[in-house]
């Protein structure tokens, strides 16, 4: 059993990138630098690969900011606190009884605002996307970085996760 991963295609130019295997690669990562690999098998994420002009709108929506961005997430428990994950608690009881899935939410990514940092960052645009989804799956497990300490700990996941993935260089790539 692996992670379930819908992924909903709303602009043609995903279809050039495996956007599945490419999700998957990431978030066993980071359920595995998480300690959490045996809960990743349940997890189920739903993907909205979209364009600038459709981010925009949800980001105007859910954030009212009128602009593009390269993610966004939504997670769906709020009973997902990163201190209970970082201390390696049992957060199986969230895995439903009659899915048998842990649904942590929902990201929306944007294929052009992607490309256009990746470009600007001179990093390999499957790996930008790799961090990108990294990114989001420590949002939908309840990690922020609007503090500096959350700030850091969820950039050295993120390097962590990324050195899982493969990527030499994970200090290249941009941090928020």
């Amino acid at each position: 059993m692996s992670a379930k991963i819908n992924i909903n295609f709303k602009e043609k130019k995903w279809s050039n990138i495996n956007l599945k295997k490419i999700s998957k690669k990431a978030f066993k990562s980071t359920f595995k630098i998480l300690s959490y690999s045996t809960i990743y098998k349940f997890v189920e994420v739903s993907i909205l690969a979209c364009n600038d002009k459709q981010i925009k709108q949800y980001n105007k929506i859910f954030r009212n900011y009128n602009k593009a961005t390269n993610v966004l997430s939504w997670p769906r428990s709020h009973r997902l606190d990163y201190r209970n994950i970082l201390d390696t608690k049992d957060i199986s009881y969230l895995i439903s009884q009659t899915e048998g899935t842990l649904d942590i939410g929902d990201i929306a990514i944007s294929y052009d605002k992607c490309l256009k940092e990746s470009k600007e960052l001179d990093i390999y645009f499957e790996n930008y996307i790799i961090h990108m989804f990294i990114h989001s799956c420590l949002h939908l497990l309840g990690f922020d970085h609007q503090k500096k300490t959350e700030f850091k700990i969820m950039k050295e996941i993120e390097i962590k996760s990324l050195k899982e993935c493969g990527i030499s260089n994970p200090n290249q790539i941009i941090f928020y």
